[in-house]
């Protein structure tokens, strides 16, 4: 492969046992030794990362070989997705739930499937209707509003709630101590544009946010989490958009998400899996030792690059005389 880890050991047998699983995802075994490479890649030390450099990062000696290799597995290929994520979930969540985290991080929700629990913030204006209440309008094909059966502004619905409803909540720790707030979640029924469907939308969780110190609510979420779900969850889950908001930082700056070259639909969503795949065990080895670990502190090595290898559209060294 042409990189190895600088110290045999523990995370060497790691790296390779992760390896191996997502080689299983990706089906055929030709694909098994350009996704090992493509893995690494991501891993090892340098500003850029798309095919061409890391084909040389990784195999120096044979830059055009691999970097057609690493092309076809990513642009070509018909590997999939899903199951790739799946991979990755089954080897990095046990790490997390052993540290006490209990919701995944970027790489652990990228899939936009409607049948996906999600907590959305939304507006103050945002009509709702309580779910006790909503029911199908008399029209025989449109939902109607009369007088008498209204949706509500989620602020106006808020500010209706008795005390008791607040509750004061802590979502994780601080540099000043735990992170607290106070509460309140109701079922509701979105009601926006509801004059134009024949049948009432599903039943949500309608989470709100009022700090004892605000003169008013200030915050607003939508969530499909079972009608069960406790309100210390509903409050984690709509607080953790700072870890996935790192986590995007963290894939672009560190293992470049963003430095795909291609234009095909299949090539960037095959380049976006393998990029969380290569976050997945970063994240794994952070939860086994110390959440500072980055990229190039993991004890990956590459060989040296060629003296004169210039990725394309690349400026060339100015001759002197």
């Amino acid at each position: 492969m042409g990189s190895r880890l600088s110290s045999p050991g523990p995370q060497q047998r790691r790296f390779a046992a992760y390896m191996q699983g997502l080689a299983d995802a990706a089906g055929h075994a030709d694909r098994h030794a350009p996704l090992k490479s493509y893995c690494t890649g991501w891993l090892l030390p340098g500003e850029r990362k798309s095919v061409e450099p890391m084909a040389a990062r990784v195999a120096p000696d044979k830059v055009r070989r691999m970097h057609q290799s690493l092309h076809l597995l990513v642009a070509d290929a018909p590997w999939n997705d899903e199951q790739m994520l799946s991979a990755v979930r089954r080897y990095v969540l046990p790490t997390t739930q052993k540290h006490g985290e209990t919701h995944p991080t970027w790489f652990a929700i990228y899939r936009r499937r409607r049948d996906y629990h999600q907590c959305v913030g939304t507006g103050e204006a945002t009509p709702t209707g309580p779910a006790a209440k909503a029911r199908p309008w008399s029209h025989p094909k449109r939902l109607q509003r009369n007088p008498t059966h209204q949706p509500v502004a989620v602020k106006q619905l808020a500010l209706a709630l008795p005390p008791s409803a607040w509750k004061d909540i802590g979502w994780r720790p601080g540099s000043q101590g735990t992170l607290r707030s106070r509460f309140a979640a109701v079922r509701v029924r979105p009601a926006h544009r509801d004059e134009k469907r024949t049948e009432p939308r599903p039943e949500e969780w309608l989470l709100i946010e009022w700090p004892k110190e605000a003169s008013e609510p200030t915050k607003y979420w939508l969530s499909n989490l079972p009608a069960t779900t406790s309100l210390k969850s509903l409050v984690k889950l709509a607080k953790h958009r700072w870890i996935i908001e790192r986590d995007y930082e963290e894939l672009k700056q560190e293992l470049g998400l963003g430095h795909y070259e291609g234009r095909s639909w299949r090539g960037f969503h095959h380049h976006t899996t393998l990029c969380i795949a290569a976050y997945g065990f970063l994240i794994s080895e952070r939860n086994r030792f110390s959440p500072s670990v980055r990229v190039g502190h993991l004890g990956l090595s590459a060989p040296e690059l060629p003296p004169d290898f210039r990725p394309r559209g690349s400026p060339r060294p100015s001759r002197t005389t």
